[in-house]
């Protein structure tokens, strides 16, 4: 990262601190937020483009209410009642505190995963490497924050902090390969696979009939190759759509291990509705155009 883009990060992280504690009402901190990470209005009325929608939903439809979808632990009741218990991850153990951990109980490898927040993890490859007070404080940190003052999503605000210890998933071949199924009005329309290339991590997106869509001129670490169509794909397709089902837009996150599906997290507003989410521009419309509003 060059010197001048990282004083540009540091300033935006500053605002965005600056306004996370100002008192503002979620739409004004909202406006405020796109305008300084992503240098964008946001267009609310009426939103076109497919973040600004997205916006829209977290401000007035997927609020509070729908707080149990997005809390790790009370969504794997939701997916038992839905699909079954047989695509949830091995649950070892749900805690209150960062201090009812104990290592000892946990198998070589696992994942602690804060409930109330995304992106809240400490995956354990090797127990016996692991640095625990480093984790322990950053546990501890994460566990003291309402992930809702971040990005001001209410899906967050009333959700009990826990930490849920689930298996340490990863293919035979030594990668994970997740599967995020982006769904309108409970139908899936794109799926978005994360791979390695030359070491280092590539997505693309594809439509339900594989085909794979192009890059333009903004796309970041965008796919190379060309993948086929994964094994199992169509179960995942059918998986995604019964959980999607009654939501205006929900993306399913699922992994395939070995033959075997996992559900992976019902996410709301991918990279917080702030990043101008799928990076390929064309598709910001496109996507827009598959919600519709008024049915909300």
């Amino acid at each position: 990262m060059g010197l001048m883009k990282f004083l540009k990060r540091k300033y935006k992280q500053l605002q965005i601190a600056r306004i996370r504690n100002s008192g503002m009402s979620d739409e004004q901190f909202s406006r405020l937020q796109v305008k300084y990470v992503a240098g964008q209005e946001l267009h609310l009325n009426p939103p076109v483009l497919f973040w600004e929608k997205l916006q829209w939903l977290k401000l007035h439809k997927y609020t509070e209410s729908y707080g149990d979808y997005a809390d790790k632990y009370a969504a794997r009741q939701i997916v038992a009642d839905k699909i079954g218990p047989e695509y949830l991850n091995e649950l070892y153990k749900v805690y209150d505190s960062v201090d009812e951990i104990n290592l000892d109980e946990l198998p070589n490898q696992f994942a602690l995963k804060c409930t109330h927040a995304s992106g809240y993890n400490v995956i354990v490859k090797d127990k016996s490497k692991l640095d625990w007070p480093k984790a322990k404080a950053k546990l501890e940190k994460w566990m003291k924050r309402n992930y809702y003052n971040w990005y001001r999503e209410r899906v967050y605000k009333d959700i009990k902090p826990r930490i849920v210890a689930e298996k340490y998933l990863e293919q035979s071949n030594g990668e994970l390969v997740d599967y995020k199924f982006f769904c309108f009005h409970g139908e899936p329309k794109f799926c978005s696979m994360k791979i390695y290339e030359d070491g280092q991590p590539a997505r693309g997106f594809f439509s339900m009939d594989w085909k794979k869509e192009e890059p333009d001129e903004t796309t970041r670490e965008y796919i190379k190759s060309y993948p086929p169509k994964p094994p199992m794909f169509d179960e995942m397709v059918e998986i995604a759509r019964k959980l999607a089902h009654g939501f205006i837009f929900i993306r399913i996150d699922l992994y395939q291990i070995d033959g075997k599906i996992y559900f992976g997290e019902f996410t709301f507003f991918p990279t917080a509705a702030v990043w101008m989410v799928p990076h390929i521009t064309r598709l910001n419309k496109e996507w827009g155009d598959l919600i519709d509003l008024s049915k909300a």
